[in-house]
């Protein structure tokens, strides 16, 4: 750092004056640790800083990339739990599918094992468990669900019709969103179209 000319003796004297030789060569000598420290001061701010971040980043991405996930599979979720329920389960068995279906619908009936584990070793009711979990979810999607699954299950309403309803609601989603991916994408398609055909156009009215 002295041969770049970063830091000079003077630098690190703090206006001190050197009445002799010998004490010009005092604070140069005490420099070189003053350097050191100063140094690792910095790099061991920016390590830190960097440590820091990485930790407080790592469950944030985690927790993202869950939502993401489960934002996906709903649709498929809700749509299984329909036919659960046409085919005569009640809401705990519905529950307890859910959870089973890990291999099917991952990070969603990962989400529904949480509920069946509270209810199973620690006899949380599971009306509860369903108030907790959808407190505790990364996913705002999958929160509303359980909420009103709740509010259903608490007032005694058709569960297969409550079902029903988010299903079709979940379908008509998907499918906006779908329409909307086509026709940004055939947007995309028409630019790059009239970009490719931009320098013909332009070298033939040049010619």
């Amino acid at each position: 750092m002295f041969e770049l000319g970063l830091i000079t003796p003077e630098t690190l004297s703090l206006g001190i004056p050197a009445g002799s030789a010998e004490m010009a060569a005092t604070l140069k000598a005490a420099t070189v640790p003053a350097v050191i420290l100063l140094s690792g001061l910095v790099f061991g701010s920016i390590g830190f800083g960097m440590g820091f971040g990485t930790i407080v980043a790592i469950p944030y991405s985690r927790a993202s990339a869950r939502e993401r996930e489960i934002n996906m599979l709903l649709s498929d979720s809700v749509s299984y739990m329909y036919a659960l329920s046409v085919g005569g389960l009640n809401q705990l068995e519905i529950l307890e599918s859910m959870a089973d279906a890990d291999d099917t619908y991952g990070e969603v009936a990962k989400e529904f094992q949480s509920i069946v584990n509270e209810t199973e070793y620690f006899g949380t009711d599971y009306r509860n468990a369903v108030r907790k979990q959808s407190m505790e979810t990364p996913s705002d999607e999958l929160s509303q669900f359980l909420t009103d699954m709740l509010s259903i299950i608490n007032s005694g309403g058709d569960m297969e019709q409550f079902l029903y309803d988010k299903k079709e609601k979940h379908m008509r989603t998907a499918k906006q969103e779908q329409e909307t991916t086509l026709e940004t994408l055939e947007l995309f398609g028409e630019m790059y179209m009239t970009l490719s055909l931009f320098p013909c156009c332009s070298s033939s009215f040049s010619s």
